[in-house]
């Protein structure tokens, strides 16, 4: 009886990618069996990187606002200090003066 890519498909889920890779090592398919199983595994592949590609926005996206976050940490220091130093001209010119 012939199967079905979808059959196949679903043969080939239940053994998991690991052993469909083993099984192809060992030459155990062959025809449609083989065609099926090759795909299959690229699309596993195509997969896996997708979600690396994914993993890696997602870590440019947090990359970018820690440093806007470390960037308005910086203006806020750098506006406390130019106030600090005006306190400290205003305190020293009052202490002269009077």
């Amino acid at each position: 009886m012939l199967k079905t890519a979808g059959q196949i498909t679903g043969e080939l889920e239940d053994r998991g990618e690991e052993q469909v890779r083993r099984d192809l090592s060992l030459d155990t398919y062959s025809g449609d069996r083989l065609k099926v199983a090759e795909e299959w595994l690229r699309l596993k592949d195509h997969e896996r990187s997708r979600d690396v590609e994914r993993r890696n926005l997602s870590s440019n996206d947090e990359q970018i606002r820690l440093a806007r976050r470390a960037n308005l940490v910086a203006v806020i220091a750098a506006i406390t200090a130019i106030i600090a130093a005006i306190i400290a001209a205003t305190s020293a010119f009052m202490s002269i003066s009077g």
